[in-house]
């Protein structure tokens, strides 16, 4: 049977991606759920908090990475 990555490295050390930082169930849409790591209440600017980062845990419980960053320009 074929293992990727991530589900030996999850075996080694027994927890998941972004174990220790929490999720956010009022998010959830389609069984997405937003985790924060960057608190959005740690205002750098007045009108708040304008970069940071987080996860999104999938309905399988697969996590991916997110940065984001608020700007008037696109990208």
């Amino acid at each position: 049977m074929k293992t990727n990555i991530w589900s030996r490295i999850r075996q080694k050390f027994g927890r998941r991606v972004y174990h220790r930082y929490p999720l956010v169930l009022e998010t959830k849409t389609d069984g997405f759920i937003y985790g924060e790591i960057t608190d959005h209440f740690d205002f750098d600017e007045e009108e708040g908090c304008t970069f940071g980062d987080g996860f999104v845990q999938a309905p399988n419980g697969s996590r991916a990475g997110l940065i984001w960053d608020v700007s008037e320009k696109p990208y």
